[in-house]
């Protein structure tokens, strides 16, 4: 997505969303959506498994409600405050705000940014900027503030002088040595190198619209600048006019080219006006058919992997049945070793002798390192094994073929399917949908307790269950707690901030109490502190902790009261109870 759609977009959903209530947000293998109670637009997709996340305002769903794990439990019944974009940063700031359990009014700030190499979704508390928790590959670059953007380009489209500046013409004009190129060819190398020139100067040019524009002008920045300058006009004074494009001469960079304002360009948009129509219409052409093509691949990766595995066990089934298939043979060769023993020496690698036809002669190949005897009773053995597994070998082979069928018509089905709800029921569940945090890692089984509706406990049964509670599962911002000065499980509260009551860190910390050496204990001290300064020191055993910093409550060891009589357990986010 460019720069300009996504600065118009923010204006568009704010005008559509503020007020609205978020419902439900949750997360799929390749995407992430946000249920509203908006009119206009009840549903907003965000399209994380192409290089660039692309964001889909519609009015119709994607995936269901039951095919999505929940994410960002902490916004779930929030109200939109506010929508803006960060400037041409294509990044979204969503303020939103709820009233917690005491009345008190709590905000938060939703980013989702849609640029490559940066987590699309980050959540932040509100004021103090705290980190909750983010979607996304934990490889790409997380933001440290809200409102954080790259740095600026010497000029933006916002803001355009009226005449090109020197540098920039100067910056064109450098770029010859083209004179003994055909004339075709030059005037190709020149409007590619005026377009790059043109993107790494102005804010909000992308690659696609630069080399448009400047071949509708033959080239030359004289009559491109002016409708630049028109466009920024546009921009400034919020006069959106959708247009949708298909420029067949960007290849697929050209598909679903989407801008709030018309081209000056002979060739004529698909459609106009509607922003929601026109998004949609861009994601029927690239996001969901990337996002359909990466579910199948998903769905299909288990069975293809189990296919290569019986495909292998089909080969080595062939080569015992033939290996069975000589049974006749190894008996034969083994009465004849029997017929001249007395021929048999030790070290011998090989014998003939005359077959009992008399009419030829066989050689029989021996193992020097086994004596006479010991070579005899191999070839016994291999034609007694090879009469008894014919059969079975036999049987198991048809067996496995005709799983390796029934995988290949499931396969087949998978291509055919284009429905994502039906995908991501093939997908394992026991991995957690791509784009959050512990991305595509399996999470032990947790006990889990439910304090309220936005808190819960989670508790390491291991060291190694402790290793990865703390160090895998837990986000920046939430609670970590453990016994003071014994041994005991970590312990991690979901959905902490800052107006946490006191009364829910006191149950977490009665937990982590509970399951110490001083549970029996009737009054315990607990160590909090927020994950985030929590450290593993190098090549230490699991389960090893330290903390920067702390505070310590005395608590007396217990479970919250619904779940004292029934701990349950939990798989990962990817999983459904």
């Amino acid at each position: 997505m460019n720069s300009l759609s996504v600065y118009a977009l923010g204006f568009e959903l704010e005008r559509a969303l503020a007020g609205s209530r978020i419902s439900f947000a949750g997360v799929y293998p390749g995407g992430f959506s946000l249920v509203l109670d908006a009119r206009d637009v009840p549903f907003l997709h965000c399209i994380t498994c192409g290089r660039e996340t692309e964001l889909v305002p519609s009015r119709t769903k994607l995936v269901s409600v039951e095919a999505m794990t929940a994410a960002l439990k902490a916004i779930h019944g929030t109200t939109i405050a506010r929508v803006q974009a960060l400037g041409l940063s294509r990044t979204l700031l969503f303020v939103l705000s709820m009233d917690d359990a005491w009345g008190k009014l709590v905000q938060f700030a939703l980013r989702i940014d849609l640029r490559p190499a940066v987590r699309p979704v980050t959540l932040f508390q509100i004021p103090g900027e705290r980190l909750i928790d983010s979607i996304g590959s934990t490889r790409a670059s997380l933001p440290s503030t809200p409102e954080e953007v790259p740095t600026a380009k010497p000029l933006s489209l916002l803001d355009l002088p009226g005449d090109p500046p020197d540098t920039l013409l100067e910056g064109i004009a450098q770029t010859g040595g083209t004179e003994r190129l055909p004339e075709h060819t030059r005037a190709w190398v020149h409007i590619k190198s005026a377009a790059a020139a043109l993107v790494e100067a102005i804010d909000g040019v992308d690659p696609p619209l630069a080399r448009t524009l400047l071949r509708s002008a033959s080239g030359e920045l004289s009559k491109v600048w002016p409708h630049l300058v028109s466009i920024g006009t546009l921009m400034r004074e919020k006069r959106f006019e959708w247009h949708a494009y298909e420029l067949p001469e960007e290849g697929d960079a050209g598909r679903g080219l989407l801008y709030p304002f018309p081209l000056a360009i002979t060739t004529k948009p698909a459609l106009a006006n509607d922003y929601v129509r026109a998004f949609s219409y861009r994601a029927e052409r690239i996001s969901y058919p990337s996002l359909i093509a990466y579910l199948k691949r998903r769905a299909a990766q288990t069975a293809r992997r189990e296919l290569r595995k019986l495909e292998r066990l089909d080969t080595h089934l062939t080569e015992d049945l033939e290996e069975a298939g000589r049974s006749k043979e190894y008996r034969h060769y083994g009465n004849l070793l029997v017929t001249f023993r007395h021929q048999l020496k030790p070290g011998m690698e090989a014998i003939s002798v005359p077959d009992f036809s008399g009419n030829r002669s066989v050689t029989i190949r021996l193992d020097p390192a086994r004596g006479p005897d010991a070579n005899i009773r191999s070839y016994f053995s291999r034609a007694k094994k090879g009469e008894k597994g014919m059969l079975i070998i036999r049987n198991r082979r048809r067996a496995v073929e005709r799983e390796i069928a029934g995988k290949r018509r499931f396969i087949e089905r998978l291509t055919r399917t284009e429905e994502p709800d039906e995908l991501i029921a093939h997908i394992s569940m026991r991995r957690q949908a791509p784009g959050t945090r512990r991305d595509a890692e399996d999470l032990p089984r947790f006990r889990r307790f439910e304090i309220d509706d936005r808190h819960t406990v989670y508790v390491g049964r291991s060291r190694a269950e402790n290793d990865t509670l703390t160090h895998r599962f837990a986000s920046p911002g939430d609670l970590w707690f453990h016994a003071q000065g014994v041994t005991g499980s970590h312990v991690i509260l979901k959905g902490a901030t800052s107006s946490t009551p006191k009364g829910i860190i006191e149950k977490a910390a009665a937990v982590a109490a509970y399951f110490s050496k001083s549970r029996h204990s009737s009054t315990v001290p607990v160590v909090y502190t927020e994950k985030r300064y929590v450290r593993k020191p190098r090549k230490s055993p699991p389960g090893t902790a330290t903390y920067i910093r702390g505070k310590t409550l005395f608590v007396t060891p217990g479970l919250p009261e619904e779940e004292e009589r029934k701990g349950r357990d939990y798989r990962g986010p990817g999983h459904k109870r």
